[in-house]
């Protein structure tokens, strides 16, 4: 991998993962603050780096938050949904983990374009969650929408939400299909240790 691909992966992910579904959760609540807490005003108009400090903090925290949530999800929901699937989804899964390889395979590149997305979509639900919450708690103070108007946007997170759940657990699915593929490619002469009809979408 060229160093500028490399540096542009490792600033992406984090922003795709941590920021944006950071971001999403506690930006109503930093509206709040505002509304309910005219100090704030007063601070963040004379110390606006350090008030942007204190909120990226404050979206760093929460993405991490909202990544452990999403890894919840991922291990108590999805994991166990794919063990009924696969029967020998815990061998593979540690034999992915054992793989040594000198140079990297095409289907290596794409496992980690489906880690980024199923994390993005894991950190997304717990995070649309919060901002519903959050919105809901603006809207109050503020009264910016009506009753319809709130509900149909309530409506609409919660289908967004919903989709990127279901989405997610295709992630994981189609991840582990391709870390099939990874192990074989490694080792192609080994025995796999799963019919090879399921080694394909």
């Amino acid at each position: 991998m060229e160093p500028v691909s490399g540096l542009k992966s490792e600033i992406f992910r984090p922003l795709v993962t941590l920021v944006i579904p950071g971001a999403v959760s506690i930006a109503p609540y930093i509206l709040v603050t505002i509304a309910k807490i005219p100090a704030s005003r007063v601070f963040w108009h004379h110390h606006p780096t350090v008030t942007a400090a204190v909120v990226l903090s404050a979206i760093t925290a929460a993405g991490l938050a909202l990544e452990d949530l999403g890894a919840r999800i991922e291990e108590s929901g999805w994991d166990v949904i794919l063990r009924k699937e696969n029967e020998h989804f815990d061998i593979e899964w540690r034999r992915y983990l054992r793989l040594r390889t000198n140079d990297e395979i095409i289907a290596q590149r794409y496992v980690r374009s489906l880690i980024t997305r199923m994390k993005f979509e894991l950190a997304m639900v717990p995070a649309l969650v919060a901002h519903l919450i959050g919105l809901n708690w603006v809207n109050s103070i503020l009264g910016v929408l009506n009753k319809t108007e709130i509900l149909l946007v309530s409506a609409a997170l919660l289908v967004v939400a919903s989709y990127l759940l279901v989405e997610s657990l295709g992630s994981a699915r189609t991840l582990m299909n391709r870390r099939q593929d990874v192990v074989l490619a490694c080792h192609p002469e080994a025995e796999p240790p799963f019919p090879e009809g399921k080694t394909q979408l």
